[in-house]
């Protein structure tokens, strides 16, 4: 005894489709999830992209150098100069002519040989002699 195609199997939640069909019906679900998916993607690597250029069309390399500078004069106790500060999206951060000097009230210095600060026994620094 065999059933007529248009019986439903006994046990099917949805007697009025067949199985095939249910199938594909959760392909085109699925489908449609992952289309959805896939854009919202390319959409917030977009926005990324397009945040990252506006950034730095908005922070020119001189203006980067001078809040560089004027953070570093904040923070060191002692004269920070900068000559050039390039910035780039692929290579990254390259600092030209950076150059920290001595602090406030500095008046003596040891020879590179010796541990600083300076015990007052080196015999080869100001301090010492």
């Amino acid at each position: 005894m065999s059933r007529a195609p248009s019986a439903p199997a006994p046990g099917d939640p949805e007697p009025s489709m067949s199985r095939p069909r249910r199938r594909s019906a959760a392909r085109a679900v699925l489908a449609a999830v992952l289309r959805r998916l896939a854009l919202a993607g390319i959409a917030g690597v977009a926005l990324v992209v397009l945040l990252l250029v506006a950034a730095r069309l908005y922070f020119s390399d001189e203006r980067l150098r001078q809040i560089a500078l004027e953070e570093a004069n904040a923070r060191v106790p002692a004269k920070v100069t900068l000559a050039a500060l390039e910035l780039s999206l692929i290579s990254g951060l390259e600092l030209r002519g950076l150059r920290v000097g001595p602090p406030d009230g500095f008046t003596r210095t040891c020879s590179p040989s010796t541990a600083w600060p300076c015990t007052g026994r080196c015999g080869t620094c100001s301090g010492c002699r």
